[in-house]
């Protein structure tokens, strides 16, 4: 299968065991200056640190930095808590907020806790094991970046704009892999993270927009769904479940070997230690239940790791290069 690049070092490819394909692990973003305009109260609910009164608030979305700030001990609490439920690896990439932490820092991280980490980057660092994330929208960072990709044989992250209606969304797409295409990387290469914002209807809360799917698959690169085990609200788009069925349609359609899983952890609140599902939530909640709607133990394994780990497998120049 090749090898994976990890922040410590080359690493089999094929016993890299489950994988979590697009997480942020630490995040300092910076603080805000003043009340912005904000009532008195909700610049104060800003500022203060999490606990579990606050929970309400934050999974509605109210701002909070403290929420928005994933430290050191943050990771290291919640990469062991994966540990526990059977490790494997995790790909660190930037959330466009902050710089993504230091391949020491990660490195750390990975010693105390024994899961591999893999960090994303530009591919001029040694330590970079995958390229990206790069927002859609820049189609020209897009094309540097897959040629790049291309010289590394390291497969490259393009990151859906969470904003956009759906329409604009697969816009982006199309004239970011137009780049990558000109840039000389297989689309095969390339990984389309928080692909589960484009399966959106044009009403919100309404389920998915039919035929969504299979116009991503047809992009012919894998798609990423990160946005996994938030508990649900009144404001949940796209529902687990939903992406449950979805990855079983890929699988019936001859993708599900182009399908990776995330739980795109940004906000402290989902974390174990303050009342959410955590890193360890694929594997412990949603794999089994993917098994309960009819997935077989090999789609489950694909899925929960084994499609990432070929694709963080160092392609040769051959492999990586558009034909």
């Amino acid at each position: 299968m090749g090898v994976v690049t990890t922040v410590l070092g080359p690493m089999d490819a094929a016993s890299i065991g489950p994988v979590l394909a697009a997480e942020t692990l630490i995040c300092e973003p910076v603080p805000t200056v003043g009340n912005a305009g904000l009532p008195a109260g909700d610049a104060a609910f800003e500022r203060a640190p999490v606990r579990m009164s606050m929970l309400g608030r934050l999974m509605m979305g109210a701002p909070n930095l403290d929420d928005r700030t994933l430290g050191p001990i943050d990771a290291a609490i919640a990469l062991e808590t994966l540990g526990a439920a059977g490790g494997g690896a995790v790909v660190v990439l930037s959330d466009g907020r902050t710089e993504i932490a230091s391949a020491a820092e990660l490195a750390r991280l990975s010693s105390l806790s024994g899961v591999s980490i893999v960090r994303g980057g530009d591919g001029s660092d040694p330590a970079d094991g995958l390229i990206g994330a790069i927002p859609v929208g820049e189609a020209a960072a897009a094309r540097a970046a897959a040629e790049q990709a291309a010289r590394t044989g390291l497969a490259l992250a393009l990151a859906l704009d969470t904003g956009s209606e759906s329409s604009a969304a697969f816009r982006s797409v199309e004239l970011a892999l137009r780049a990558v295409d000109d840039g000389g990387l297989a689309r095969d290469r390339v990984i389309l993270i928080g692909a589960q914002h484009a399966l959106a209807g044009s009403h919100p809360r309404l389920g998915t927009d039919p035929g969504a799917l299979e116009r991503l698959l047809e992009f012919g690169t894998a798609l990423c769904f990160d946005d996994l085990g938030r508990i649900p609200t009144v404001r949940t788009e796209i529902s687990d479940h939903e992406i449950a069925v979805a990855i079983l349609r890929c699988a019936q359609l001859g993708a599900g070997h182009r399908v990776l899983l995330s739980c795109g952890i940004r906000q402290k609140h989902r974390l174990t230690a303050f009342g959410g599902n955590g890193l360890e939530f694929i594997a412990t909640q949603l794999l089994p239940y993917l098994g309960m709607l009819g997935a077989d133990e090999e789609l489950r394994a694909a899925v929960g790791g084994g499609n990432a780990a070929r694709l963080l497998a160092r392609a040769t120049t051959a492999e990586g290069a558009a034909q």
